[in-house]
């Protein structure tokens, strides 16, 4: 008789803590958020742990979401100008190699 094989079961999912992250409170599986914080925060799942918990939607406050608000661009020499970009940021760095603050302070002007 064929042995079947075993397939390992993923675990249970826990979300980044760190609140300067754009991925805070999105749920991942551990292997992959242990990967992520020692990759990106240089933590180890034990500092990552000490960390106050996310509020239950994931978000405490609205600022914390400011990086998933979809945005338009006006910037004068977009190819997509007016379009919406879920990632603004994103957007900037790759197509205009801009921050959010230098576009914000060369709109004003």
């Amino acid at each position: 008789m064929p042995r079947r094989k075993r397939f390992k079961v993923p675990g249970p999912k826990e979300a980044c803590r760190d609140r300067s992250c754009p991925l805070y409170g999105k749920l991942m599986y551990r292997l992959d958020l242990r990967l992520h914080v020692l990759k990106e925060h240089k933590l180890n799942m034990a500092s990552h742990d000490l960390l106050p918990h996310c509020s239950s939607s994931g978000f405490s406050k609205k600022t914390d979401m400011k990086y998933r608000q979809a945005r338009q661009c006006y910037h004068p020499y977009c190819p997509k100008q007016g379009s919406f970009f879920g990632r603004f940021d994103k957007h900037l760095r790759t197509t205009h190699n801009l921050t959010v603050e230098q576009y914000d302070t060369l709109m004003e002007l």
